[in-house]
């Protein structure tokens, strides 16, 4: 290749005759420079005169450079959540977090959306004014099984557990729901007290916290060390408008941008010591569990301590079928591996369906202090709905995946924009080295979503073909090389931009695409276009917004989540306390994204409506509800207004009371009632003393209420095989 120095090419080009000028100048149209046939000549004219080499930058530059961007980067690097003792898997890991950024975000952020939901159901299970230091309240042991539950959601289960009754997850979501919200099981072969399960439970979680990696402050720094670095990079560039190398350097940081958002998410994402001593410990604690489920006396004093004589029967008899499902279940540890942090591939994790579960079946609908009736509340926690399992996919998960495109793709766009801007205007080298990077990226996303349905839609026909097999192929020979290839690809256009290997004709003629082909001896250092400033400000803007955009994200949920794990009482106490306080002057802001949240649920309903009618959706096809919002006061909870629309979805009795259906009424109708039964206004849509035998018309508010509305057949649920709150008791 050799070397090239534009410098003295520009000065033998400029006294040639005119002949030779018309014979190597360009003749075509230039973009936001003038026109100058004298300096302007084309690529193969470049060659010619000036060779193939590459212009390289001084030391002093590349120093700049690497001093400026690469050194703070290897240090955001170095603090990535790491696995010890793991070459291969920290190579692999590094791979996919670089190789494949919107992706491996897109998991990081769903679960730390998760653990979010397990924050706010924590915070929500006591009054606003409450704020109990005492380990051994109800407070703070549910407070203790979340955090379990946040946990736990990084681990991967095993197949042979997942599926214990063929394509059916119920009992391994079941098992779940005993180990973490049961206090009235008595452990096999244990002689400790009847609440040995929730000592056990806590015990662990509070192992957890005092195991767990404080790296969250040491990276925020790092990540301050390269918004600094950034500012210096943003200020130096438009000290010195026009100098090329400049903006490059510029353009360099903000395709680097994502890298600190992505290494910051990490961290908060549940960083442990040792995630393989945290799995041990867990499947110790369910196996105590599993065995006892397995002991016919054990499941008999657990339904015993049910009061009603109706519920007590419906208990036990899931509780039995639990219990076959765990003798069937053998000694198979349930969770096999660490899989948090975007590691494993097609990863999901258990706690967001059991979270959903709980939601619908009972906390969204009592709200503020939902655990004020603490043994009703734990009976609702362990049994849940009927439906679902560990291995449906919520759509929901694509607006994490919508959040990660925005931050990958806009920093990375704001890059693309200073190097496309930087005459030669047009897409060169470096400009086309993003599209190349992201275009890598955005495909890895895409066929990890689309196999991913592809092997969740044929797991009848996959599981007997051994597809994990199939996608361990797809893993190894098609994702890892792949994620592998782009992280090189982004090492070498980082080391390409520091030490000037782009300075070529081919590079500096932008001749990637149409508008290019040409050179300007005068733009090629340092330009004097007037429309520089401006495209550098808008490439600059858009970067450093989606990048504080993130920033702040990322800072409030850490800020809002860390009093789930905090290890001390009292600590915990306080931040809840700034937590709440946070929440509520935040909330104007939030209840505009609450009304938000709202239109786009009914028209979801309304499209989910159509698609049934047409045939696109199933019958029993249901909308989940919107789940449980934040709230200062424990309040009845609304009804949609699409609600008003559609009286056939409302079960007779209360469509009975107010033909107009309008929300006013029917919530003032369901007070009427309970008031002349209870004598007293209801905390939530079930008086909590209502006996089995009570045939009480169904708050228009309740679940079975919403389920109706949302497409599910009323018809097809046996009122007898309901539960106090009006929802099916499910079999475990």
């Amino acid at each position: 290749m050799g070397y090239t120095n534009f410098t003295e090419c520009a000065l033998r080009y400029s006294p040639l005759n005119e002949s030779m000028q018309e014979l190597y100048s360009w003749q075509g149209p230039v973009r936001l420079i003038p026109k100058d046939p004298s300096t302007q000549i084309t690529t193969a004219a470049c060659k010619i005169l000036c060779g193939t080499g590459s212009d390289y930058y001084t030391w002093a530059q590349a120093s700049g450079t690497i001093t400026t961007w690469v050194l703070p980067i290897m240090g955001v690097i170095l603090q990535a959540p790491f696995e010890s003792n793991a070459f291969w898997e920290t190579v692999w890991s590094l791979a996919r977090w670089i190789g494949s950024p919107i992706a491996s975000l897109s998991y990081i952020l769903w679960n730390i959306k998760v653990s979010g939901k397990c924050a706010l159901m924590a915070d929500m299970a006591a009054p606003y004014d409450s704020f109990d230091e005492d380990r051994r309240s109800n407070f703070q042991s549910m407070r203790d099984s979340l955090y379990l539950l946040a946990t736990l959601n990084q681990y991967s289960i095993a197949p042979e557990v997942l599926y214990t009754n063929k394509h059916n997850s119920k009992p391994a979501e079941g098992l779940l729901r005993v180990v973490l919200f049961s206090k009235d099981l008595r452990l096999l072969k244990r002689r400790r007290p009847p609440d040995e399960l929730n000592a056990m439970r806590q015990k662990i979680a509070q192992q957890l916290r005092d195991t767990r990696r404080k790296g969250v402050v040491p990276v925020f720094l790092s990540t301050l060390w390269f918004l600094f670095a950034m500012a210096i990079s943003i200020q130096s560039s438009f000290g010195y408008v026009g100098s090329n190398a400049t903006a490059h350097d510029l353009a360099l940081g903000c395709l680097l941008a994502w890298l600190p958002i992505l290494i910051l998410c990490g961290i908060i994402d549940r960083n442990p010591v040792s995630a393989d001593d945290i799995r041990k410990k867990i499947n110790r604690l369910i196996d105590h569990v599993r065995k006892s489920l397995m002991d016919e006396q054990v499941r008999r004093l657990f339904a015993e301590t049910i009061d009603a004589a109706e519920e007590r029967a419906q208990v036990e008899r899931r509780i039995n079928d639990l219990g076959e499902q765990c003798a069937i279940m053998g000694n198979v540890p349930f969770f096999e591996g660490f899989a948090g942090q975007a590691r494993v591939r097609w990863h999901y994790g258990a706690a967001h369906p059991i979270l959903c579960d709980i939601d619908d079946c009972y906390i969204s609908a009592h709200g503020r202090h939902w655990l004020r009736d603490e043994t009703r509340a734990r009976m609702f926690l362990v049994l849940g709905s009927r439906r679902g399992g560990l291995d449906w996919l919520d759509y929901r998960e694509l607006a994490q995946v919508s959040t990660a495109v925005f931050y990958v793709l806009g920093t990375t766009f704001g890059a693309w924009v200073l190097s496309f801007y930087t005459p030669t205007v047009g897409l060169g080298c470096r400009s086309g080295s993003y599209i190349v990077f992201i275009v890598i990226a955005s495909a890895l996303l895409v066929f990890e979503i689309v196999l991913w349905w592809y092997f969740d839609a044929k797991k009848h026909v996959v599981r007997k073909l051994k597809s994990m097999s199939t996608q361990e192929k797809w893993d190894w020979f098609f994702f890892r090389p792949t994620e592998a290839g782009n992280t090189v690809y982004l090492l070498y256009r980082t080391l390409a931009q520091t030490f000037g290997s782009d300075n070529t004709c081919d590079c500096m003629s932008s001749n990637w695409a149409p508008g290019g082909g040409y050179m300007d001896f005068n733009q090629w250092n340092t330009s004097n276009s007037p429309y520089v400033m401006r495209y550098w400000i808008i490439g600059t803007t858009i970067a450093v917004t989606v990048m504080g955009i993130a920033m702040i994200h990322i800072c409030l949920e850490w800020c809002l989540q860390s009093h789930l794990s905090t290890s001390d009482a009292r600590n915990a106490a306080f931040g809840l306390q700034r937590v709440r306080l946070f929440r509520r002057y935040t909330f104007p802001l939030r209840w505009v994204c609450y009304r938000i949240g709202d239109l786009t649920h009914t028209t979801e309903c309304g499209l989910a409506t159509l698609f049934k009618r047409w045939g696109v959706f199933n019958p029993d096809y249901t909308v989940r509800p919107v789940g449980l919002r934040w709230a200062k006061d424990s309040r009845p909870p609304m009804l949609p207004k699409l609600l008003q629309r559609h009286k056939d979805a409302l079960p007779s009795s209360i469509a009975a009371r107010d033909r107009s259906l309008s929300v006013t009424s029917l919530m003032v109708a369901g007070r009427k009632d309970r008031l002349s039964r209870a004598g007293s206004f209801p905390l939530a849509y079930a008086r909590p003393a209502r006996t089995s035998d009570e045939t009480a018309d169904i708050h228009p508010a309740s679940p079975v209420t919403l389920r109706g509305f949302f497409g599910r057949r009323l018809s097809s649920v046996d009122e007898s095989n309901l539960s106090p709150l009006g929802t099916p008791l499910p079999p475990v």
